[in-house]
């Protein structure tokens, strides 16, 4: 069994930190019957934020 902290998600890809600092990239099309577990760490799940409106209002796209 793996562990890893997941830095990234790119489509089906995962991008994990081992516990060695090592990253590695997990393709999950690769994945069949396979599960992917929270580690029971007692930690709730956190993802960062960041206030997209600090910059101003957008015209338009291009």
């Amino acid at each position: 069994m793996g562990a890893g902290r997941l830095l990234a998600a790119a489509g089906p890809d995962l991008h994990l930190r081992t516990a060695h600092d090592a990253v590695v990239v997990l393709d999950t099309r690769l994945m069949t019957g396979w599960g992917l577990v929270r580690a029971d760490s007692g930690a709730g799940v956190s993802v960062p934020t960041a206030d997209a409106r600090a910059g101003g209002v957008q015209d338009g796209l291009f």
